[in-house]
């Protein structure tokens, strides 16, 4: 996973708490910036946003007397520099702010933002080259999956999804297999010698492998693959491993964005679930998100 140290910014334009607000605008203005932190002694004290400037206006003060403590925001949401970046994310979108201060040791090293943070997590994405199976089955197939389908399939572990999986692949579609299982044991199991096969872990394994936090990561490696291939299924494993790690509206918001677009790159979406390890109430948003129940 990408280390908060490697994407922060560390030049921060701060001011001091005594500064007038009159500083603060020119400062803001000479930089180019919608918000700044006030910082004494390297400790994080308030932020000033254009909401602030805004508020401070429609109150008629005068800005040379009125000091930048006087209008900032405080306390500020800060994440210390160790912070995972998922914690981050969450925090964001939990709170509905898009840059943090981040700190060492209580001290101000950086802030991160939305861009770094998307920025970071598009180049944590795998970019796969969608492949062929030299074996090609002879038989038909069983199981008469479309492609630009979602289809959902409801069952204790992912057997019979993997089987309808394995059954494109050896009748020359290209896919992409994201799964909770060691993909080395997969691979040898089906007979997959070129397809792909990402194990879906937060241990750090050998090999390819997405941290189940890096939601934007997963998201990217599944959409480049569809976009590069002209028609592919896709086996996207862990829905309720992902849902135990993120929030649950983040998963189905997941689920909405391959759905599309697996539409609009003429791909096979496939989804195993166990309803068992779900609320009833979300195992029912799940099949509104799917063409098909399985």
């Amino acid at each position: 996973m990408v280390d908060l140290r490697d994407i922060i910014t560390r030049d921060v334009i701060t001011i001091d708490s005594k500064s007038s607000v009159i500083e603060v605008a020119q400062l803001m203005s000479r930089k180019n910036i919608s918000s700044i932190l006030v910082v004494e002694d390297e400790i994080t004290k308030g932020i000033i946003s254009e909401r602030d400037f805004l508020h401070f206006i429609a109150e008629d003060h005068d800005p040379h007397t009125v000091k930048a403590e006087d209008i900032m925001s405080s306390p500020v949401i800060t994440s210390d520099i160790n912070t995972k970046l998922h914690q981050i994310l969450e925090v964001m979108w939990g709170k509905g702010i898009r840059r943090i201060p981040i700190t060492e040791e209580g001290k101000l090293v950086g802030i991160i933002t939305e861009t770094n943070l998307t920025q970071a997590l598009r180049r944590s994405k795998i970019k796969l080259e969608p492949k062929v199976e030299d074996t090609v089955a002879t038989q038909p197939m069983q199981h008469d999956l479309q492609f630009g389908k979602t289809y959902l399939f409801m069952e204790h572990k992912p057997e019979r999804s993997i089987k309808a999986f394995e059954e494109m692949v050896k009748h020359t579609i290209p896919g992409l297999l994201i799964t909770r299982d060691d993909p080395r044991e997969v691979k040898q199991k089906y007979g997959l010698d070129k397809t792909p096969v990402i194990w879906l872990t937060n241990s750090s394994p050998t090999g390819e492998f997405i941290d189940p936090h890096n939601i934007v990561g997963l998201s990217l490696t599944i959409n480049d693959y569809m976009s590069n291939a002209d028609k592919s299924v896709v086996l996207l494993d862990g829905i309720s491993y992902l849902i135990t790690q993120n929030q649950f509206d983040t998963i189905l918001g997941l689920m909405q964005y391959l759905r599309d677009n697996s539409v609009k790159h003429n791909s096979t979406l496939i989804i195993p679930l166990n309803p068992k390890t779900l609320e009833d109430r979300q195992v029912e948003l799940i099949k509104q998100e799917v063409d098909e129940i399985l």
